[in-house]
């Protein structure tokens, strides 16, 4: 499905967060809903998602990876 034939809203549940190093993830479930523009019924998916971000020079953070697992 083209990305621009829906709207999509996502909610961050219950994140936790680990810093090890230069290193930091993200796990959480992650509750998207997927809107047809044209109409039509909206279909829910529920993923367990990691993101691996790294530190950079200034100690801004950077996202490496992102994987996202359908439940």
């Amino acid at each position: 499905m083209p990305s621009e034939s829906f709207r999509s809203h996502q909610r961050v549940l219950d994140p936790k967060i680990m810093i090890r190093g230069d290193w930091a993830f993200e796990i959480a479930n992650v509750d998207s809903t997927f809107s047809p523009l044209g109409g039509g019924e909206a279909r829910c998916v529920v993923t367990a998602t990691i993101v691996a971000m790294r530190k950079q020079p200034g100690a801004t953070w950077k996202v490496a990876r992102v994987v996202g697992l359908v439940d």
